[in-house]
């Protein structure tokens, strides 16, 4: 189970914080064989799944006790899927509140340039993606156009594309709802669906939501007069 913790007396109170979770990984066996009758066990699948606090419930939909009761909800999945659970181990992490906390975690200059760099890359990659995924907010009959915010553009992601810093590693990215269409790609990207698909489907989607839109726009302007 995941816990967080202050870090050891001789750290600097709240420098450092532990974080212990639990992992499992699971796995699905198979079978090799040589051709000369000599057949070896492997691991066909393998997945490595963290506990997480979400946990199935006691009984089913259906009211019957549910096996996997208490039991993280990723861990159950895995098993319903098929998986095997090979094996357990209790992960001790850390966090640091402060420089002053990086440097008591990592003594060595080297290595904290070799993390904050790794930490560096995946945040520019994540601003990078966001700023490739972003489309411009249209209405009407625009809306249904799926056409990117940037294109043909060269974006300093020390200074970002605006005065604001937005997509720049200066600023840290908001946390905002799972957007309704991006829920719905995700679906259909699942059902095996094309580019071409998606975009089909999210046209007639945005056709309609702009068409609802207008039509209550004008009930509206009627009740009024």
């Amino acid at each position: 189970m995941a816990t967080t913790t202050a870090g050891n007396p001789t750290d600097a109170v709240g420098a450092i914080r532990q974080d212990k979770t639990t992992y499992r990984r699971y796995v699905k066996f198979g079978t090799t064989d040589d051709g000369q009758g000599n057949v070896t066990k492997t691991i066909s699948k393998s997945s490595i799944l963290g506990e997480t606090d979400k946990k199935e419930p006691e009984k089913l939909k259906d009211g019957s006790p549910n096996p996997h009761a208490g039991v993280s909800t990723s861990w159950a999945d895995a098993e319903r899927d098929g998986f095997e659970m090979l094996n357990e181990n209790d992960i001790v992490g850390y966090s640091v509140t402060s420089w002053d906390g990086a440097e008591l975690l990592n003594p060595d200059p080297a290595m904290r340039l070799y993390i904050y760099n790794r930490g560096l890359a995946t945040f520019q990659t994540s601003v990078a993606n966001a700023l490739m995924k972003s489309l411009k907010e249209s209405e009407g009959a625009a809306a249904a156009e799926l056409e990117p915010e940037f294109n043909g553009v060269t974006v300093d992601l020390r200074i970002g594309t605006d005065e604001e810093g937005n997509y720049s590693i200066n600023k840290q990215p908001a946390r905002r709802a799972v957007d309704p269409e991006d829920k719905l790609i995700k679906m259909l990207r699942a059902t095996g669906a094309d580019e071409a698909k998606i975009a089909a489907v999210l046209a007639i989607v945005r056709a309609t939501a702009a068409s609802e839109a207008a039509t209550a726009d004008a009930k509206e302007e009627v009740e009024v007069a």
